[in-house]
């Protein structure tokens, strides 16, 4: 099924986020990050739209009401939320405006997220899910969605991309990266710039949250690379000099000089003579 975008984000993500039958779906609070369960697509479930979402709605319907939740209502509005499905849930005394369809009242928010390994965050950005305990559901990326950025943000990226440049890297792009990341987790991030950038140093500059800047550097192949992170906020990346490939396999005769060998011995044979070589050897 293709899920409902919500217009105010881009739907450069919907191709990576569209569910198939038996697909297995994390779901999480977003008000209580460490509340986690899955959702499995009942295999009986007719193959569209609306059936794919109100199976999974009623199971999440039925967990929250476990936990005590009354009066649960649904946004009706399926927003794609980066590399996650996000429905707006409703309890308790809900007003619910027939007229414009909107719920008002106490409210959370549900995150699910498919169960599978690479997901595509923002332009030239993918996170590697190897570590099925940590969240990390959005990006937005300077060359896109700056106007959509904090203030903050744009700094952030903006002073890294001066630092960046100032030691001889160009400006790729920056990133702002939503996530969760448990302790002791880590998530891969993987920053594609194209293989016209093979063998190119790169650095990546990464402002923590404590404002202290977190430094990654390496070599470009295939034409992207990856780096692992234990939280997520402002990046910038830089491409910097080709590196030069080094010859593993040296020559150790030069093919100028047997050349010029062979020619004399050639002409010797030519004019009659005889060489003999006894016990020599031509390194």
């Amino acid at each position: 099924i293709n899920i409902d975008v919500n217009p105010d984000y881009s739907a450069r993500m919907v191709s990576y986020n569209t569910l198939t039958k038996d697909d297995i779906i994390y779901a999480m609070l977003y008000s209580n990050m460490n509340t986690r369960y899955m959702v499995v697509v009942d295999p009986e479930v007719e193959n569209n739209h609306s059936a794919y979402v109100e199976n999974v709605k009623g199971k999440i319907k039925a967990y929250l009401e476990s936990k005590g939740y009354t009066n649960i209502q649904f946004d009706l509005n399926y927003q794609h939320y980066g590399a996650a499905y996000m429905l707006e849930v409703f309890y308790g005394d809900v007003d619910h405006d027939e007229q414009e369809d909107y719920y008002r009242g106490d409210s959370f928010t549900i995150y699910m997220m498919k169960d599978e390994n690479t997901y595509l965050l923002a332009k030239n950005l993918t996170v590697n899910y190897n570590d099925k305990n940590l969240f990390v559901y959005y990006a937005e990326s300077y060359s896109e969605d700056k106007d959509e950025m904090s203030e903050e943000d744009v700094a952030d990226i903006e002073s890294m991309k001066v630092t960046l440049e100032g030691e001889g890297y160009d400006f790729f792009d920056g990133y702002d990266v939503y996530s969760w990341i448990p302790e002791g987790s880590k998530a891969t991030l993987t920053f594609t710039v194209g293989t016209a950038n093979n063998n190119r140093r790169f650095k990546v500059l990464h402002t923590l949250a404590d404002g202290t800047i977190e430094t990654f550097t390496g070599i470009v192949k295939d034409g992207q690379f990856s780096i692992d992170v234990t939280e997520t906020s402002p990046f910038a990346v830089g491409l910097g000099e080709v590196v030069k490939a080094t010859n593993n396999n040296p020559q150790t005769f030069d093919p100028i000089i047997l050349s010029v060998l062979m020619l004399a011995l050639s002409a010797i044979g030519l004019i009659g003579g005889s060489i003999y070589l006894t016990k020599s050897r031509l390194n």
